[in-house]
């Protein structure tokens, strides 16, 4: 039970500060009620606390609290900024809520509010991507292109393949990756990922291991899921001997053994077949 102490007339600051903590830990129902008992102390309640209250919300799951929230803003005759359109449309992101996402999207321009690229674009595009939306996903990647901004764009590129990878659209996910490569974003870990599980969905097992390669060049050490991927699109494809090299790498890599176990259960099945136990 969350021990929720009020000191004499605390400030503003104060329950900001403890909303934030709640948000960090997902304690959403502590966060609501740290912001609830600020109005009844405050008569004037920021915007910069709504926005708070607004993203502890979403990281809680609680997107229609979090819609609640930034329409109460404008009854409290306050006006909702970049950040708090942006905080609900995370918050409808993380519930898979796409058609609220992309509502809030075409509501900025009407509140005279330009959509940012790290918060208000690739949280639309990661929520499209969940929602399998995929082509919607790339609307809203090619909109930015057309508003021409730049900062943080690698972030949604990477939102914009993970939709492709989950709507099994390879093809899509490899152009993605050569777009960034001709604007010369540099292409992270987690963008070859993203395309290494697109190859496994649609079965392109060598495009995988070729991904793969380059995932490894851009770190000492690639992440599990990177592996997982990759040994499922071999698996998927009967190469059960280059499954087993990169079975070998991960156990040398000292990879938790039940990440292994669970990228690996058709893999073992196969091998033992054929006489090679996996232990």
């Amino acid at each position: 039970m969350l021990d929720i102490r009020l000191r004499s007339r605390p400030g503003a600051t104060s329950f900001e500060a403890d909303i934030k903590s709640y948000a960090r830990t997902r304690h959403w129902s502590a966060a609501l009620h740290s912001f609830q008992e600020s109005s009844k102390l405050h008569s004037h309640v920021s915007e910069s606390l709504y926005t708070s209250i607004i993203s502890a919300q979403g990281k809680g799951r609680q997107w229609q609290r979090a819609l609640a929230l930034l329409s109460e803003m404008w009854s409290a005759k306050l006006e909702p900024n970049v950040i708090s359109y942006s905080a609900g449309i995370s918050a409808c992101e993380q519930s898979g809520q796409w058609l609220q996402a992309l509502a809030l999207l075409g509501d900025m321009p009407e509140a005279k509010l330009e959509p940012d690229v790290f918060f208000s674009y690739s949280a639309g595009i990661s929520a499209c991507g969940k929602g399998e939306q995929w082509q919607r996903a790339l609307a809203l990647l090619s909109q930015m292109g057309e508003a021409k901004l730049e900062p943080n764009v690698i972030f949604s590129y990477n939102a914009g393949i993970s939709a492709c990878e989950k709507g099994e659209q390879w093809e899509r996910a490899l152009a993605l990756l050569r777009e960034m490569r001709e604007a010369k974003l540099e292409r992270s870990i987690i963008s070859y990922s993203a395309g290494i599980s697109a190859c496994e969905k649609g079965e392109q097992w060598q495009r995988a291991l070729e991904l793969f390669d380059r995932c490894g060049r851009r770190s000492s050490s690639a992440p599990s899921f990177s592996y997982n991927a990759a040994i499922s699109a071999c698996e998927k494809a009967e190469q059960w001997q280059r499954a087993l090299a990169l079975f070998g790498q991960m156990l040398e890599a000292r990879l938790e053994p039940n990440v292994i176990e669970f990228a690996l259960p058709g893999v073992a099945s196969r091998t033992c077949d054929r006489g090679i136990v996996v232990r």
